[in-house]
């Protein structure tokens, strides 16, 4: 009887004191802890978990914050009120590339519109009014917040219409040049010049030689501004590549075991396997991603 009773104990010591993915509330001795911590780098329910756990705090000084007595390794978030979970150090190099290549989006555009205006060409004169004011003012509102890594949904819409609106455009036409060769005089004083497509256009319409006639295409003239294969690219494809198949919390969070999240009340283990079910990828704020629980795991 003793050696069945010494099994039992051996057995209750070793079983889990909470099932994955359910909300455990918290022992009597955890709740003995403070929930906020006092401590720096000891963040909200770390120390709680820790007994749960049977687990060791690592106070901010290792990627993760508890190893528990099986040494796994688990990050510790407390949800927002609407459930966002925001990632520090692992989620800035998660999201750097896609940082990088909506800069380079933006750049890219700007440079274009820079060139189209420098060669004294009007833009009004190639985009359509709705056009040119909904991407002057992204380029004025939007441009500045993403460099910053202020990317919310809205910021993301208008980029991927930006993006959209350049690329039919010049999908199907051949780059135009933004300067031509002119030959001036007459037959025994003849001269070659190189001018600006401005310049171009003017000197057809003094001499009354319709754009037509000129073979001055306006969809060709984006396209010699926009030459860089970003616009190429298909606006849809490259949202998915960078976006919506580029950051996922079993990437961020690859380093644990998984996340633990926590409230006053209780907390929840979710293991490394299951997490991109639990946490979905929403926007990216002060340069990092933020993540929502999903319905499922609240």
């Amino acid at each position: 009887m003793s050696l069945l009773r010494e099994y039992i104990q051996t057995v209750l010591l070793e079983a889990p004191r909470y099932k994955p993915y359910a909300w455990t509330p918290w022992s009597a001795e955890a709740q003995s802890l403070d929930y906020r911590p006092a401590r720096a780098g000891v963040g909200p329910g770390e120390d709680r978990l820790a007994v749960e756990l049977n687990g060791t705090v690592q106070g901010g000084t290792t990627p993760y914050d508890i190893v528990d007595d099986k040494g796994n390794k688990w990050e510790v978030k407390e949800p927002t009120a609407g459930w966002m979970v925001r990632v520090g150090t692992e989620g800035r190099t998660a999201v750097a590339q896609t940082r990088a290549a909506f800069d380079r989006v933006n750049r890219k555009l700007v440079d274009g519109m820079s060139r189209i205006t420098k060669e004294g060409l009007s833009l009004s004169d190639i985009l359509s009014d709705e056009a040119l004011t909904f991407i002057s003012r992204y380029v004025e509102k939007d441009v500045p917040m993403i460099a910053k890594g202020e990317i919310s949904k809205g910021r993301l819409a208008r980029m991927h219409q930006v993006m959209s609106i350049v690329h039919e455009l010049i999908k199907d036409e051949k780059p135009e040049p933004l300067q031509k060769s002119v030959e001036m005089g007459d037959e025994d004083h003849k001269v070659n010049a190189t001018i600006d497509l401005k310049t171009y256009i003017k000197l057809g319409s003094i001499l009354k030689i319709s754009r037509d006639e000129l073979q001055v295409d306006d969809g060709a003239v984006l396209a010699a501004a926009f030459t860089d294969r970003i616009f190429q690219t298909d606006p849809d494809e490259f949202m998915k590549k960078y976006w919506y198949d580029a950051i996922k919390a079993s990437d961020v969070f690859g380093h644990t075991s998984g996340v633990v999240f926590v409230n006053p009340a209780g907390y929840k283990v979710i293991p490394i396997a299951n997490i991109d079910k639990e946490l979905s990828f929403q926007l990216i704020t002060q340069a990092v991603p933020q993540f929502k629980v999903t319905r499922e795991a609240r």
